[in-house]
């Protein structure tokens, strides 16, 4: 019996981490498009796990597994879509609920079934889906189930004989912290053997083989490699330099006008590294860049507001510089060098397996220039299958300092995708108040808040798709617990209009709030990059740099006209590979008055701003950037 584990792809976010999971158990893994016939997976591996997907398995055009799939002696764990797939292909029935699950939930488990040898009863995982199983397939054993906040039951694990189904994320060991031993005893019931020395030599291995992957794509050619100071560009260059001639390798750090205010700081970390690094003024290029969609030119970049077009357009410049550089080089080609790391590729919808992935959001160096550069083998991405924690692992292994492996990471588009953009004016739009339907459900849970549907929306992901809703925002005393539930329970409710919730720190009532213009012009860039600074000096007083993995700080075209013109949103998440984020509470994360110390300085300190507000959502349903 083969010892190498299938992972079929139905198009979920979380298959690479599945693969991950595998090869953590000192076992090979191979993600495989979904449709790959039963044959050709018998003959090479010793099990089958089916991914979770954005569709519903109950749709006409569902994609589905080879039918003969099911009659595999192979043994079968189906998460989530994997699950409910397994269900309506054995006469079972899978329906769309009024309410959905994203995040956190803890359900009643068999543990007396070898899957949950070990497992508590009361298991934690993170269940993502709108989609639930309704009728149990005759035969099937119900391992796992919990009820809704409607009242039903929701089935979250059955099996029959070797075919077992999941409808959480095991994948996911920072949401499901069994996660781990759940896929340990799944690999026992398929009498796969853990190889010691594969793990072992997994890290080595993987960092020899990186290298050797850029020295066969670079060949002789001369390879520009641009480089921001975060982890994964640094490590992509450290890999690079490694294997290529310093005469062949150039660096750049390119100066969009998007950046924090921190390029020397970053320049001489990388050259104390060992790489030397050129700086590029490329603000004009930016602020001026421009796409051309469906016919239509967008931009210039300054007066843009729809993300995906923003971060389009970022793309497109950043490959146009490049194009100027190797001119600038007296160069006829030269391959394009960048950190891409996995969450960027999944997300912006490029999956290792098959094309049912769904882009939740195009990550600027995963564009369609980008793309071409790839289809003509002129670009190299080594480390666009790792994610942030084995990135840094990697940087480690490489000898890179600290600041430069541990440093948080900021989105390449830099402060463009933080600045929400409205061309409305106060005059314009007002916002909009809350349905009286989402009204009466805080009233009658939450007594004492009160709440506004904002004229401002932003990109989530649940169920492996995309979402693009209203957020909520509200104000009132709640304590921690109350603030969680109150930020999952808004979204699963609500599900076709809100995907984030905020809380008023500041001290401007929400119905005292409007509309602001808003760009992506010099004056809200300096207003951005203040609020951070400070947001970056607390974190540093009260030493939380390392417990906080991230710190995005959003601006937002909300106005309180008594005090200023715009808003800030705090985002701080804790996370391992950023596919999922647990947003950090007050009292329960953080002290509280680190967090109104933050919003007084912004307030008292920061021109034009008004009002304060911290993000309670975790991933899903929000992203952890807005955009």
């Amino acid at each position: 019996m083969s010892n190498r584990v299938a992972i079929l792809d139905a198009g979920g976010q979380y298959v690479d981490l599945v693969r991950k999971a595998i090869e953590r158990q000192g076992l090979p893994a191979d993600v495989l498009p979904l449709s790959t016939p039963r044959n050709q997976i018998e003959d090479k591996y010793g099990a089958i796990i089916i991914s979770g997907s954005p569709a519903s398995s109950h749709a006409q055009e569902a994609p589905q597994p080879d039918k003969a799939i099911w009659q595999s002696s192979l043994p079968i764990l189906g998460i989530c879509y994997g699950m409910q797939a397994m269900v309506t292909s054995h006469g079972g029935e899978v329906a769309k609920n009024a309410i959905r699950e994203d995040g956190r939930v803890t359900t009643q488990v068999d543990v007396s079934h070898p899957l949950y040898k070990g497992i508590k009863k009361d298991l934690t995982g993170l269940f993502t889906h709108g989609d639930f199983v309704k009728t149990i397939p005759q035969g099937f054993q119900v391992l796992g189930s919990h009820q809704l906040s409607d009242g039903s039951t929701a089935y979250s694990s059955i099996a029959l004989d070797n075919k077992i189904g999941v409808q959480f994320h095991p994948e996911v060991f920072d949401d499901t912290p069994e996660g781990y031993q759940l896929f340990k005893n799944f690999l026992s019931i398929a009498g796969l053997q853990p190889d010691p020395a594969f793990q072992s030599k997994l890290m080595h291995d993987l960092i020899e083989a990186k290298k050797q992957q850029i020295a066969d794509l670079a060949g002789d050619r001369h390879v520009i490699a641009f480089v921001s100071g975060g982890v994964d560009s640094s490590v992509a260059a450290a890999l690079a330099a490694e294997v290529i001639p310093a005469e062949r390798l150039h660096a750049y750090y390119i100066d969009s006008g998007f950046m924090r205010d921190e390029d020397d700081m970053v320049i001489e970390a990388l050259q104390a590294a060992g790489l030397p690094v050129k700086k590029v003024d490329a603000v004009k290029d930016f602020e001026q860049g421009t796409i051309e969609i469906d016919g239509q030119v967008i931009g210039p970049l300054i007066t843009a507001t729809d993300p995906e077009a923003k971060r389009k357009i970022i793309g497109k410049v950043f490959v146009e510089i490049q194009n100027r550089l190797i001119a600038d080089l007296k160069l006829s080609v030269a391959l394009l060098l960048q950190g891409t790391n996995a969450a960027d590729r999944i997300e912006s919808g490029h999956s290792t397996g098959d094309s049912h992935t769904q882009t939740i959001k195009t990550h600027h160096n995963q564009v369609q220039e980008v793309q071409d550069l790839k289809s003509a083998g002129l670009l190299i991405e080594p480390i666009d299958d790792l994610f942030k924690d084995e990135v840094r692992e990697v940087g480690h292994k490489l000898g890179l300092p600290k600041e430069l492996v541990q440093r948080q990471p900021f989105p390449g588009p830099g402060l463009a995708i933080r600045i929400i953009a409205s061309d409305k004016s106060d005059s314009d739009l007002a916002p909009v108040p809350a349905e009286a339907e989402i009204q009466a459900f805080l009233h009658e849970n939450f007594p004492g808040c009160d709440v506004h549907l904002l004229p401002i929306r932003s990109v989530g992901v649940g169920g492996d798709e995309r979402s693009h809703l209203s957020v909520a925002a509200f104000e009132g005393e709640l304590t921690s617990d109350q603030l969680a539930k109150l930020s999952a329970d808004l979204p699963s409710h609500f599900r076709e209009t809100v995907n984030r919730v905020i809380y008023r720190l500041g001290s401007d009532p929400l119905s005292k709030s409007s509309l602001t213009k808003t760009t992506l012009g010099a004056d809200e860039r300096q207003q951005l990059r203040l609020a951070d600074k400070i947001v970056f000096d607390e974190m540093r007083a009260a030493n939380l740099l390392d417990q906080i993995k991230q710190f995005p700080v959003i601006l937002i075209p909300l106005s309180f006209k008594k005090s200023g013109d715009r808003s800030i949103v705090l985002r701080p998440v804790t996370t391992s590979t950023f596919m999922t984020v647990q947003a950090m509470l007050p009292e329960r994360d953080l002290p509280k008055d680190f967090l109104e110390r933050i919003a007084a300085r912004i307030i008292s300190q920061v021109p034009g701003i008004s009002n304060v507000f911290l993000d309670l959502t975790n991933k899903p349903p929000a992203t952890t950037e807005w955009e």
